[in-house]
């Protein structure tokens, strides 16, 4: 997976909430451990602000956002998991509907969108989530294209880009695709998540 971008201000403000919580919780945990007994050397606790802060960091790029997203209060949207349609290419002349999926695995700091269709795989390389746009949350990537060894001759390794539009109700995107040098197609796609 790799890193992407957004224009939410989540990325700004989420750390440091998540400062706060971790010095309150190590703040509290010596006097926890006092209340039951314990009694750890001064070494155990030292680090205890930055250990709490990498705990609560990685549960919420894993977990937390997810739950957040749903309820409205983070403006990421969760995008994990198979979503199948189509796509439409000029390379036929736009008059051929085929079929294709998108995977996408994502935290709330990475991801990775992977497109496959009968011919070719394309892995994304780079991408954004745009949270403000007026026709509603856009997800860019830049992809790099392997065709399958059975593919026809003109289709080699290639590079593109894409751009999609998630449907209000978050079940559907839908959008545009274009490729680099070596290929030169271009068209649109749609898929629903599964």
């Amino acid at each position: 997976m790799h890193a992407y971008s957004t224009d939410s201000n989540e990325r700004v403000n989420i750390p440091f909430y998540l400062a706060a919580a971790s010095i309150l919780s190590a703040w509290i945990l010596p006097k926890f451990l006092n209340w039951i007994g314990l009694s750890v050397p001064w070494w155990f606790d030292a680090p205890a602000v930055i250990g709490f802060y990498g705990i609560y960091y990685k549960l919420f790029d894993t977990l937390f956002w997810k739950w957040l997203a749903k309820v409205g209060i983070i403006q990421t949207p969760d995008l994990n998991g198979l979503w199948k349609g189509h796509f439409l290419s000029s390379y036929d002349g736009h008059t051929t509907q085929k079929v294709a999926t998108i995977e996408i695995k994502q935290t709330w700091t990475k991801m990775c969108i992977v497109f496959r269709n009968g011919t070719s795989r394309s892995k994304s390389m780079t991408s954004s989530i745009i949270t403000t746009n007026a026709e509603g949350i856009v997800i860019s990537y830049e992809y790099q294209n392997e065709p399958n060894y059975d593919t026809v001759s003109t289709m080699q390794i290639h590079r593109g880009f894409t751009r999609l539009t998630l449907s209000t109700d978050k079940k559907e995107l839908d959008g545009e695709y274009y490729t680099g040098r070596g290929r030169l197609s271009y068209g649109t796609m749609r898929f629903t998540k599964t």
